[in-house]
């Protein structure tokens, strides 16, 4: 459960990343929501959440967590449309 930037101090892939100030975070368990922690240089922070199990129950929860949440979508489908619009 280390799934945040705070692992990657001192690492070549964190001074690769370090001065980049846009993140899209994705992930599929409200912990993974909490990988962008420690990104002090991040301007912008995009969270999209991939929600497959006990969506009613759950729902709420991705919500709150992500700013985008996708249910029983596993295509790639919104961030290829998303990384269109940017690029």
């Amino acid at each position: 459960m280390n799934k945040n930037e705070y692992a990657l101090q001192g690492t070549q892939y964190y001074d690769l990343v370090q001065t980049r100030s846009n993140v899209i975070l994705m992930g599929d368990s409200l912990g993974d929501a909490g990988m962008a922690d420690g990104v002090s240089h991040a301007h912008a922070i995009l969270k999209i959440g991939f929600l497959y199990d006990h969506v009613e129950d759950n729902l709420p929860l991705f919500m709150e967590a992500f700013d985008i949440v996708l249910v029983d979508d596993q295509t790639m489908n919104v961030i290829r449309a998303i990384l269109k619009y940017l690029f």
